[in-house]
């Protein structure tokens, strides 16, 4: 495993970043905008992300884009809306064949490149706004997604979790959008957002595969060069560290299994060294099946049906999740609470030591298995103003860190909110639309 980044300035808040690789014969770029997150610019670029693909200046519909795809070697382009910490990103993704299998004399990474800039720079227009018909179509959609929130109870919980834990902060904001945002949408205010977001939006190009980065990037200088641009600084994400009392928050439902989160702040920051070693304190606690949690919790004791941590690194927060009957609640969150504190305690054995480093020492080898990962992996450092480590570097970081560490990392994690989606059902009714779904 031996993969580096190469960062290249291409134009005023604009960069393109290549890790090159001959591993896959398909090559991944990824473009990201970055802006201010707010509840409109997270609404609008939802309903972006839907419009994008359904037809551009040149290719009127979906139908005949698609089937200019389907000649450039059949690449795929597709579009999504994120967020990443408290900043608002649209993504475009980019999967194509490598050049090396091309007919003699053809570049398909060039043809790439021009339909991807085709859907981002040049979408179709009606009257000085999106398609009315399509946005129409596409806010149906978009309703239908939020309201689908509910059908995935596991995933509601979490969403719950983030909008009760960051109630006064932007991260509570959802990425699905808002309702009302959604019905006051025109085809022309969409595209005057769209053209501001463009213009002031920081720009990250990743690329991963086996291309001429040379003439990638004078390509990508030469599509920008036509663009207007007045960036705008990103806000900083903010982290709250001070939790003063811990809030409780209950929710019921007509469904058999409860869904209990538990929601901490860590004072870790991306761009901080301690990342490494509260990824290596998340690994040990409920980060894999050799876990504190999943060991004791689930397979001693046999309180819930599922159970782990997880880190968010760009809020610096920790969620750990578990599907529990509602009588074991109470003792899933004890044991929970015990299992933290023989952390903090030092109560680490070599063995959950050594089993979580390999876990994540793995997985950092398996980033380039896939490039969409890689892609993930890299621009979060990137956006943390690290984007000097790379998988190789983390791995000896990790794979130095002592007990101690992290026991002293323990004892900055903060416990802040408890969310339980309670079950009301019997466990002989049936409910139907339950759903157990687990990161």
């Amino acid at each position: 495993m031996s993969i580096n980044l190469n960062r290249i300035k291409i134009n005023d808040g604009a960069y393109i970043n290549f890790a090159e690789t001959k591993k896959h014969k398909t090559n991944y770029m990824s473009v990201y905008f970055f802006s201010e997150l707010t509840k409109r610019s997270a609404t609008y670029c939802k309903l972006i992300s839907q419009i994008l693909p359904r037809g551009t200046e040149k290719y009127p519909s979906a139908r005949l884009f698609n089937r200019a795809l389907d000649a450039c070697y059949g690449t795929e382009i597709d579009v999504y809306s994120l967020k990443h910490g408290e900043t608002q990103g649209l993504c475009v993704n980019v999967t194509s064949l490598a050049d090396r299998f091309a007919f003699e004399g053809d570049s398909i990474m060039e043809k790439a490149t021009e339909l991807t800039a085709e859907m981002i720079f040049s979408p179709l227009i009606k009257d000085g706004g999106f398609d009315e018909g399509i946005l129409a179509g596409e806010k149906v959609n978009a309703k239908d997604a939020i309201s689908a929130r509910i059908n995935n109870k596991a995933e509601y919980a979490k969403r719950m979790l983030i909008s009760h834990m960051c109630d006064k902060e932007k991260y509570s904001i959802d990425t699905l959008g808002y309702e009302d945002i959604i019905d006051e949408a025109t085809g022309k205010n969409l595209y005057e957002f769209y053209k501001e977001f463009l213009k002031s939006a920081r720009i990250e190009i990743c690329f991963f595969g086996d291309s001429d980065p040379e003439k990638l990037t004078e390509k990508w200088k030469e599509i920008l060069s036509f663009r207007e641009r007045d960036v705008k600084a990103l806000d900083e994400t903010v982290f709250v560290n001070d939790v003063t009392e811990i809030r409780t928050v209950k929710e019921e439902m007509d469904i058999t299994q409860s869904h209990l989160l538990m929601g901490y702040r860590t004072d870790c920051a991306l761009d901080s060294d301690e990342i490494h070693t509260l990824s290596l304190y998340n690994a040990i606690l409920g980060g894999s099946l050799t876990s504190k949690l999943f060991m004791n919790v689930r397979e001693k004791k046999s309180l819930c049906y599922t159970v782990s941590s997880a880190l968010v690194t760009s809020k610096g927060l920790m969620r750990i999740y578990a599907g529990v009957d509602k009588d074991k609640c109470s003792f899933a969150i004890a044991e929970t609470d015990h299992q933290i504190k023989q952390i903090e305690r030092g109560n680490i054995t070599d063995e959950e030591l050594r089993d979580a480093k390999i876990t994540l020492i793995s997985s950092l080898r398996g980033l380039e298995d896939s490039p969409g990962s890689m892609a993930g992996w890299f621009l979060q450092h990137i956006l943390a103003g690290r984007a000097d480590r790379t998988p190789d570097s983390v791995a000896a970081i990790i794979d130095s860190l002592t007990k101690e560490d992290v026991v002293r990392i323990s004892r900055k994690v903060s416990f802040d909110t408890l969310y339980i989606l309670e079950g009301t059902a019997k466990a002989d009714e049936d409910v139907g639309d339950e759903e157990d779904s687990e990161e």
